[in-house]
């Protein structure tokens, strides 16, 4: 034991802090894990708690629809059938029966069954008791996270059974027993046409949901869901003609309770909306457990990678120290030969060659796992500082292999097609925010290439490595890159000439500029190996080089020259067709919504189509940012708290904004549209946010 205690004090330093970094950082990812299958576990369960309240809930709504409905309608009847009679009481049975489930206390449900009072006036109020149930409903919709629920498949179907189809019930309920009431003169006329507009527009919303729902499916025919949705809204319509063709009707029979007949028509839509909500509700509880499923996967085998690592590495500390004692025997003995110094320090070199190869193996495994858990969890700053740690340590690997042994250059090289252009432009967009960080502004000049045959990552890697290392250790204010080619009938000469403004590099620094290792005089951090690979990889490239060359008006000059095989013209079309940008691209576009799983969408969409994106979530909020920034495009929510959409938008307008305004509704039904417009807006589109209107609106906007 205490040869071995010995043998670890001389391990080096650098050795030993990377061992001890890599076993903290196991941990760290096992506990961040395992503290995110707990997250997903509770919320699993308040899922589940959520859709046993709803089950109670939408039967109790269902079931008080009926008690109202039916005893309205024996009530008003001067000779109620027995029919009707029995079909009262056995409504009032089911009442109590759901209430009761609820642990309703039996004062309430007195008073719910209570019949004092004028028909309309005990109508209105059992009318308020089933809203009441469904704000209750809601509230548990909303407390239990359901409503947050990121997987769009699973946020529409639980919205569907927990808002919309629990709301069509009671509107379509309320429709069913006001019909009675209004045919005999006991209710408002408009009171039935208000019941009708409820019922249309709870079907819009309901329909654009399940759009949603659709597009996110991806299948090429609809689903059973959208059609049995489909039907429904049949039977309503249905229903709304033949209440038309009662109310004009001149001739009735008077051995016919026509009410009672509505009312049994009312109740099949009512049925199939029941079932609807059975296949819904079992397509949601499917989604759920899916997710939980595979969340359970993914801890399980990133536990299972943590402990074979943990092995792993107790295997390398083991060889680390049997080597070092061999180390320590070999090095006494070449004390007395160099011949046997020099075999032993080469044997050193080549051991803590596999050491590092060794770390890398399971550093790179560790990296893709925490990647998973950074697209699952993309807000955790935890995650994300760890996932960066073990890039950058994926990185330095890298360059130092490349700076120790130059034939790794050549490694994996396979030829694409590419556009010199279009490179340049996405490295000056990946490297924005390091820029920003140093004050720096990044400028493409040139134009644009056609498609060429060469090494992507090679080029790639050499603009980044160059722009990068302008930004940081130039201390100017500006990088420029500036491309020319020049044409042959087979292939393309390129010069990109990459410019700062800094201080320049001295005259006794530029003899040793390309050597690995070799740093400068910088403050900012770095390993000395980007200018020395760069050019390596401009070598290996056809008649490619690098130099550096002195800025007459002050800094340094890199030209990277190289030539690439032109494309076929076949090949070229088909490249410049995939690379069609969105009208979107590089915009910078403030979104305004106040749902906050839309808000998240809709950034996402739009981010990844290459707009940079402001997100707010009410009116007022949109203003403040307006006004410290500039935008070129707002899209805007129209029903909002604090200020909606209608105010922001007018509001905009009177400071003298001239930018493009795109209002998103989810009520296409009635003038919400139109009044927006009326504000000042330039185009209303539908829910949800859909990329290929939104291009075709942005076209229009700028034709006019």
């Amino acid at each position: 034991m205490i040869h071995m205690l010995d043998s670890i004090k001389r391990i080096p330093l650098w050795l030993k802090v990377v061992i001890l970094a890599m076993q903290g950082l196991f941990f760290f990812a096992v506990g961040i894990t395992l503290q995110g299958f707990y997250s997903d576990h509770q919320r699993h369960l308040a899922y589940e708690r959520a859709t046993q309240q709803q089950k109670l809930y939408r039967n109790s709504i269902t079931r008080l629809g009926e008690f109202r409905g039916l005893c309205t309608l024996a009530r008003i009847e001067p000779t109620p059938s027995s029919e009707l009679i029995q079909l009262c009481e056995s409504a009032s049975f089911n009442l109590v029966e759901a209430l009761e489930a609820m642990d309703y206390p039996d004062a309430e449900i007195d008073q719910i069954l209570s019949v004092d009072g004028q028909y309309y006036e005990i109508f209105l109020r059992k009318s308020a008791y089933s809203e009441q149930l469904l704000k209750e409903l809601f509230q548990i919709y909303r407390d239990s996270g359901v409503q947050l629920e990121e997987g769009t498949l699973s946020y529409t179907a639980g919205r569907t059974i927990f808002v919309h189809l629990p709301d069509l019930i009671e509107k379509l309920g309320v429709l069913r027993g006001i019909t009675g009431l209004a045919n005999s003169g006991l209710a408002p006329r408009n009171a039935l046409y208000i019941a009708e507009g409820r019922v249309t527009e709870i079907l819009s919303n309901t329909r654009n949901t399940i759009e949603a729902f659709e597009q996110a499916n991806a299948s090429s025919s609809p689903s059973e869901f959208l059609l049995d949705f489909e039907i429904i809204e049949q039977q309503i319509v249905e229903h709304f003609e033949r209440l038309d063709r009662y109310r004009f009707m001149e001739l009735k029979d008077p051995t016919k309770d026509y009410d009672l007949d509505l009312f049994l028509k009312a109740t099949e839509a009512l049925d199939e909306i029941e079932q609807l909500y059975d296949v819904t509700e079992e397509t949601y509880i499917s989604l759920l457990a899916s997710k939980h499923d595979r969340t359970d996967q993914l801890a399980g085998r990133s536990i299972l990678f943590a402990l074979v690592t943990q092995f792993l590495l107790i295997l390398i500390f083991r060889f680390m120290l049997r080597a070092i004692h061999q180390i320590e025997e070999t090095s006494e003995q070449a004390m007395q030969a160099s011949s046997s110094l020099a075999k032993t320090l080469k044997q050193q070199d080549k051991m803590f060659a596999i050491i590092g190869h060794e770390l890398r193996t399971p550093a790179a495994a560790l990296n893709m796992q925490l990647n998973e858990l950074r697209l699952q969890d993309g807000h955790n700053r935890r995650i994300e500082e760890v996932h960066a740690t073990s890039q950058h340590l994926l990185d330095v690997l890298d360059d130092m292999r490349v700076g120790t042994d130059k034939s790794l250059i050549t490694e994996s090289r396979v030829e694409t097609q590419l556009s010199v252009y279009r490179i340049i432009k996405e490295a000056s967009h990946t490297l924005y925010y390091t820029a920003n960080q140093y004050g720096v502004d990044i400028q493409v000049r040139g134009n644009s290439d056609g498609n060429h045959i060469g090494f992507k990552k090679q080029i790639r890697q050499i603009i980044i490595n160059m722009t990068k290392n302008a930004i940081v250790h130039s201390q100017g204010t500006q990088v420029t890159l500036d491309l020319s080619h020049k044409a042959s009938e087979e292939e393309t000469e390129y010069r990109l000439q990459i410019i700062d403004n800094g201080k320049g590099i001295p005259d006794k620094d530029v003899d040793r500029l390309f050597e690995a290792f070799e740093r400068g005089d910088t403050k900012a951090s770095g390993t000395g190996l980007g200018l020395h690979i760069s050019r390596e990889l401009a070598r290996s490239l056809s008649n490619g080089d690098l130099v550096f060359s002195p800025n007459p008006e002050g800094g340094a000059i890199f030209t990277l020259s190289f030539t690439l095989k032109q494309a076929k013209h076949e090949e070229a079309a088909a490249a410049a067709a995939a690379a069609k940008e969105h009208a979107i691209k590089g915009k910078k576009i403030l979104l305004v919504e106040d749902t906050a799983t839309l808000r998240m969408l809709g950034k996402t969409i739009l981010t990844r189509e290459g707009a940079e994106v402001v997100d707010v979530e009410n009116g007022q909020l949109a203003l403040d940012a307006y006004s410290k920034q500039s935008f070129d495009l707002i899209i805007t929510d129209i029903m909002m708290p604090i200020m909606d959409g209608y105010e922001l938008t007018e509001t905009l307008r009177s400071w003298g904004a001239t930018l493009p305004i795109i209002g998103v509704t989810g009520a296409t039904v009635g003038n919400e549209a139109d009044n927006l417009l009326a504000k000042g807006a330039d185009r209303v589109m539908p829910k949800p946010l859909n990329l290929d209107q939104l291009e075709t609106a942005l076209k229009e906007i700028e034709a006019n």
